[in-house]
């Protein structure tokens, strides 16, 4: 996958996890409902952060001497 393409996905997922953490400002969240929706931030950093490492991964195989 390009660096574009890359850069696609980690944009998708920072996003979404804008999005959920807007959610978590309503005081009028459940419990549960705040648990699942931190539940989802923390699986989309971690999507996010596994993107990050691929981006890494591409730019230094690349540009290994």
């Amino acid at each position: 996958m390009s660096f574009e393409g890359i850069d696609i996905q980690i944009e998708r997922y920072v996003k979404k996890i804008n999005e959920k953490n807007e959610l978590l400002k309503d005081p009028n969240l459940t419990q549960e409902a705040r648990k699942k929706i931190e539940s989802e931030i923390k699986s989309a950093t971690l999507e996010r952060n596994k993107w990050k490492m691929r981006k890494n991964n591409l730019f230094t195989t690349r540009h290994k001497k």
